[in-house]
């Protein structure tokens, strides 16, 4: 599908770059580095860094996709606490999750588990999608449980959420590379439906599965599993 990916990788690159720099300049001025800033300006610098971190996100969701189609997606393995990235992954939404009022249900195992061998980093952006995704189709007021389960034989990741559901209609299209669900469904827009994409294809490449239950108007909850064979 892409063309002249070596120009479109550098154009991308620049972009990101870009995107980074205002990221950190929005966070210093939200920080004070630059002197007291009102309740107004506050919450204006707030907006400007939500709406340039998603930018960033989108932007990353094409590199990637690019990357996989050029087969130069590799993959970094290592051993890493599932569970401690998960923590961190739902600590990293925490301002989204205030602002909307939503209950976080975060369960940890009762056992320590086992550290997994994954690249942790395309791991973690598989939790932060499905985290962000929850978030974003879930009311205010409404609620996410996540947790961890030990099949024995793979770790199964379990993120639910009583959002407003993805109609039958559509669900078979839903890991599908650029899909958006009708707009007449979701409250937020934005993004290239890049998200699910990844998050499938890092899933399986480390021999897992992804799947999702859902109903229209009544939540989802989507799950992955990563084998317990890849732990050193």
């Amino acid at each position: 599908m892409f063309k002249n990916s070596d120009f479109i990788l550098s154009t991308i690159h620049q972009l990101k770059e870009s995107a980074v720099s205002i990221k950190w300049s929005l966070r210093m001025f939200l920080s004070g580095d630059f002197g007291k800033i009102t309740k107004e300006q506050k919450d204006v610098f707030e907006k400007l860094y939500n709406k340039n971190e998603a930018q960033i996100s989108l932007i990353d969701d094409l590199l990637n996709t690019i990357k996989i189609e050029e087969g130069m997606y590799a993959y970094n393995k290592t051993l890493f606490d599932a569970e401690e990235s998960l923590e961190q992954a739902i600590s990293y939404f925490e301002d989204k999750i205030k602002s909307k009022e939503i209950t976080i249900k975060f369960e940890k195992s009762h056992q320590k588990l086992p550290k997994i061998k994954a690249d942790k980093g395309k791991i973690e952006m598989v939790m932060h999608n499905l985290i962000n995704n929850a978030l974003k189709y879930t009311g205010a007021g409404g609620t996410i449980k996540i947790f961890l389960e030990d099949s024995g034989k793979e770790l199964k990741f379990h993120i639910e959420d009583s959002g407003i559901g993805i109609p039958k209609s559509q669900q078979d299209k839903v890991f599908s590379k650029f899909f958006r669900a009708d707009k007449t469904h979701f409250a937020e827009g934005g993004g290239f439906g890049l998200g699910l994409f990844l998050a499938k294809k890092i899933v399986e490449d480390h021999g897992g599965k992804i799947w999702f239950e859902s109903k229209d108007g009544k939540g989802s909850s989507f799950c992955f599993t990563l084998p317990w064979n890849n732990v050193k």
